[in-house]
């Protein structure tokens, strides 16, 4: 069990890395930020490009950040306490996943764009899952 709760954890961390290479080397504003925007009436200026550009590249921080300490504590904390790393991995996600899928879903159904919503709350459900694993064989 603990094997695949580090594999289920390991590809979470690596839906976050991509999520965080997405932000962090993409364009600002994304595309379908700037579907969203344009179908509020244009273009972002210059001023609200520089804080797009900021919130993308501090995001994907956190996002590399959150990556890294889940893929860390997979390897090496988990084996030795799975219960109560797994549990910590677990909340840790739901804390980031839930708030963000349910802001990103909102956000599709007031502006009729697709989000990424569903990579949410699937990186969420795998590290549930991970801990779930991780809680039963400790």
């Amino acid at each position: 069990m603990i094997l695949l709760s580090q594999a289920l954890f390991a590809l979470a961390a690596l839906g976050l890395l991509g999520l965080a290479a997405r932000y962090g080397l993409g364009a600002a504003p994304l595309p379908y930020h700037a579907e969203i925007m344009a179908r509020e009436g244009g273009a972002p200026g210059a001023g609200a490009l520089r804080v797009l550009r900021a919130v993308y590249r501090s995001l994907a921080a956190i996002l590399a950040a959150q990556a890294l300490l889940i893929l860390g504590a997979a390897v090496w904390l988990l084996p030795q306490a799975p219960g109560t790393t797994g549990l910590l991995l677990a909340l840790s996600a739901l804390t980031g996943a839930a708030p963000v899928t349910l802001v990103t879903r909102r956000v599709e159904v007031e502006s009729g764009v697709r989000t990424p919503w569903r990579a949410a709350a699937a990186l969420g459900v795998v590290a549930v899952l991970a801990g779930l694993l991780a809680l039963t064989a400790g």
